[in-house]
Formats: structure tokens, C-alpha cells, sequence
């Protein structure tokens, strides 16, 4: 069995289960999303988050209502995504082939073992 995985930024945990994760969206399609701990395979790459502000983003972000599930993003979450991606994208310029990283996938088959490997 191969799995596909993509890299992304994780950027606050939300209530101790889940973590607040974005691509950047224009880097590689990775939105603005809440995924659990458990599906995460973390790095050892660092990137400076000073000016991505995320404090206004909690659990009612997220929030749906059955009429919102088949027109897709609000408007004020497709904002919100924007702005987080413009603070985003500005730090990832500013490491040398920081953004063709995050570009890139990376397969794990069976016989690989990810608690061992050295990202």
C-alpha cells in the first residue's frame, strides 16, 4: 500500500485534538483546515509565523449548517484564507527553496517506518 502526503504549515492547536493546518492554498492547494494529530507526520522545518495572525480563527470558523455544505467556502473564510496565505507566503520567501519543499509529495509505503525517519 503507498500513501500520497503533502506538506503543509501547522499553525495552532485546537482544543488539544486538532491542528489548524494551511498549504499556503496558492503553494500547494493545502486550504485553511482543521486535520487530527493522528494523520500528522511532523518535520523538523521551521518557519517564522510572526506575521500570519490567526487569532480571530476558532471552532465557529469552521462551523457549517446543512446549506453551506454544497455551495462550498463562505466569502469571509475565502478571505480569511487570502490574508492568511499573502502573511504566509512572505515567510516562506524568505528560506531558499522553502516553498519548492512544501511544493513537493512524498510517498510512505508498508515497510517504511516514519517514527524513524529524519525529515
Amino acid at each position: 500500500m503507498l500513501v500520497l502526503y503533502t506538506f503543509f504549515i501547522y499553525l495552532v492547536i485546537h482544543l488539544l485534538i486538532f491542528l489548524l493546518i494551511i498549504g499556503p492554498y496558492a503553494v500547494n492547494g493545502v486550504p485553511l483546515r482543521r486535520v487530527n494529530q493522528k494523520y500528522v507526520i511532523a518535520t523538523s522545518t521551521k518557519v517564522d509565523l510572526a506575521g500570519v495572525n490567526v487569532a480571530n480563527i476558532n471552532d465557529k470558523t469552521f462551523a457549517r449548517t446543512s446549506k453551506d455544505i454544497s455551495k462550498g467556502p463562505s466569502a469571509s473564510r475565502a478571505e480569511l484564507q487570502k490574508t492568511v496565505d499573502t502573511a504566509l507566503s512572505a515567510a516562506l520567501k524568505k528560506t531558499p527553496l522553502l516553498e519548492n519543499y512544501i511544493k513537493s509529495k512524498f510517498s510512505l509505503s508498508n515497510s517504511d517506518k516514519p517514527h524513524a525517519m529524519k525529515f
